[in-house]
């Protein structure tokens, strides 16, 4: 498989480093291309990867992944994180 789907999940582990979660968000050249948000285990974006999926699969280091993966944060969910503890606090 060369091509990106909107949705299409992936995982990567990397030893020490931990594991990796990518999904992709958007896609281009009848899916030969795509944007892909990669994010670790807690769901925090971690890097954003645009490019050929040729180039990202060839490395061999993500695979698809066959489950479901952790949601991603956005920055709306850490700003109302923050303001539930503010809330509590009081």
């Amino acid at each position: 498989m060369k091509y990106f789907s909107v949705g299409q999940r992936w995982v990567a582990r990397y030893g020490i480093f931990g594991t990796f979660f990518g999904e992709v968000i958007e896609v281009y050249d009848d899916g030969q291309r795509g944007i892909i948000i990669i994010t670790d285990t807690s769901g925090n974006e971690m890097d954003t990867y645009s490019g050929s999926a040729t180039e990202f699969q060839f490395s061999e280091e993500w695979q698809l992944a066959d489950h479901n993966l952790p949601p991603r944060c956005t920055q709306s969910d850490l700003l109302g994180s923050t303001t539930l503890l503010s809330a509590k606090k009081s």
